[in-house]
Order: C-alpha cells, then sequence, then structure tokens
C-alpha cells in the first residue's frame, strides 16, 4: 500500500511544531498526505471533529494507520522509531541524553507567547484581539458538545493564561531574556567545533532547533543572531542549507500570498458589513443635511 495512504498529517503552514513534523518527514524522506487544518481566524483546530482527534486543540496531528499521534516531540520521535530511512537519534547514551536535554530545552520556552509580544504598535493589538476571539469559540464550542466538555475547558484555560502573558510586559520582557539566554547556552555547547547540536551527527535535536531558530529569525530579521554567536549562525546557515529545509517548506517570513486564502473568508464579510455601516451612516448625514 502506497505510504502516503497510511500516513496523514493534520498541520497548518506556519505552525512552529507542524514545520518541526515536516521536517523530520523530509529528514526520513517518507511520504505521507496532509490535511491543513486552519488554525487562523476559523480557528478549524477547535471544531468538535478535531478535538475528538487531538484533546489539545492543536496542530499538528499525526495519524498513522489510524492512530492519531498528538505532540510535535512526541510526533518527531514516532516518525523516527516507527518510519523508513535515516536514523535520527543517536545510539551513544551520551550523546542521546544531549539529544534529550536540547529537544526538552526547546520544547519549554513558549515560543507562542513570544510570537504574540512581537510585531508593530498596529499589528500587535489585533494579534492579541484574536486571543480573545479563540476563549469565545471555544466558549461556544464548549456549550453544544458537552461530551467534549473537558477538553474545551483545558484549552479556555490555556486561552486565558496566553492573553495574560502576553498582556504583561514584565512577562514578556523576562521571555525575551530567556530567550537571549537560550541563544547563548546553544553558543557555548557548539563551542567545540561540533556540526550539530548531540555531536557530528544530525539528530531529532537539529530537527527541532533548525525550526526555533527559523522562528528567531522570522521574529527579529536579519539580526536575529547578534555578533556575540558565531557559531549559532554558522550552525543556522549549515542546517539551513540542508535539502530537507526547502522540502518541509519551513518558514523565515510570512508568505502573503498564501495567508490571504486563509484570512480573507473571515475578513471579507466583517469588511462588508463595516463598509455597509459607513454607507449609511453616510447617506443619513447626507439625507439631513440635503
Amino acid at each position: 500500500m502506497d505510504p502516503a495512504q497510511q500516513l496523514t498529517l493534520y498541520h497548518f503552514p506556519h505552525s512552529l511544531c507542524s514545520q518541526k513534523v515536516r521536517l523530520a518527514l523530509a529528514e526520513k524522506g517518507v511520504r505521507y498526505a496532509t490535511r491543513v487544518v486552519n488554525i487562523g481566524p476559523a480557528h478549524e483546530n477547535y471544531e468538535p471533529w478535531y478535538m475528538r482527534l487531538n484533546p489539545r486543540g492543536v496542530v499538528p496531528t499525526l495519524v498513522h494507520d489510524g492512530e492519531p499521534i498528538v505532540d510535535s516531540a512526541r510526533i518527531v520521535r514516532y516518525i523516527d522509531e516507527h518510519l523508513p530511512g535515516p536514523p535520527l537519534q543517536p545510539e551513544d547514551p551520551d550523546a542521546h541524553a544531549e539529544m534529550e536535554d536540547w529537544i526538552q530545552r526547546q520544547d519549554r520556552f513558549p515560543m507562542r507567547e513570544l510570537s504574540y509580544s512581537s510585531g508593530s504598535s498596529f499589528v500587535l493589538p489585533l494579534a492579541r484581539g484574536t486571543i480573545l476571539r479563540r476563549a469565545r469559540v471555544l466558549e461556544a464550542h464548549r456549550r453544544r458538545n458537552p461530551a467534549l466538555d473537558a477538553a474545551y475547558r483545558a484549552r479556555i484555560a490555556d486561552v486565558q493564561q496566553w492573553r495574560r502573558t502576553v498582556s504583561s510586559p514584565e512577562a514578556i520582557a523576562e521571555l525575551r531574556a530567556q530567550l537571549t539566554d537560550l541563544l547563548e547556552a546553544l553558543e557555548l555547547q557548539l563551542a567545540d567545533g561540533r556540526s550539530f547540536i548531540a555531536g557530528e551527527r544530525y539528530s531529532l535535536a537539529d530537527v527541532v532547533w533548525t525550526v526555533f531558530l527559523a522562528r528567531v529569525r522570522f521574529l527579529r530579521g536579519d539580526g536575529a543572531f547578534t555578533s556575540t554567536m558565531p557559531r549559532v549562525r554558522a550552525y543556522w546557515e549549515r542546517v539551513r542549507a540542508r535539502p530537507s529545509f526547502a522540502r518541509a517548506d519551513i518558514r523565515e517570513r510570512v508568505k502573503p500570498t498564501e495567508l490571504l486564502p486563509i484570512v480573507l473568508p473571515f475578513l471579507l464579510p466583517r469588511v462588508g458589513a463595516a463598509l455597509l455601516v459607513l454607507g449609511l451612516l453616510g447617506y443619513s448625514v447626507w439625507a439631513l443635511v440635503s
């Protein structure tokens, strides 16, 4: 049977964790089917069909032979251990422990919160406004789907915590300091001249850190890795040059032409309604003064 018929990835192109899984699949050279889940304004990831598949309501989800696997760190391990292709975990126990440590370091960092605190003074209120809408969408789904009540309540609590964090200048300042510390730790990890995080062989640690660094560059631009981090910069160029980077469609920048079809179905009705209201107001003013 065609492997693509056995393996389906539910993902979103710009999602950080979706990119990690796509990169692991690209490194293994595995064929798979895809299903884009719109985590944008449509919030398809909160619909009951997807919450049944992934109770956390996040992407990605990998379905293999009908069984869903969730959580990107778990998924990339599953890919390496259950699918054909070059091994992505070192056999040496010390190197394996290093790999696991660096996967966890990256996985613990709240990049979602930092992402929603970065941007222009015009974009930030819009981005934070979408967090409020998420809570309303989740609550509406919770009321209509009592069998999924616990899953929806957990998601609502998560969104509320997310909003509190991005609304706190102190919390955001702490996140930015943590990110700098994390990058400086990576600089030290690479100080012995190793090619990859856990030694001379590319591993799952490099899979997740390639995507993590791409997101850092997405947020910080060309100055993402300062002159005090030459090894991180060299490492980034090295992993970015791998063929899997392009095959997995790792994102360093927004692709507006791709985002527009996702956002427009949500925006157009609202823009149309706003224009209608403005038109009626204009007509009313004209009628009063004519």
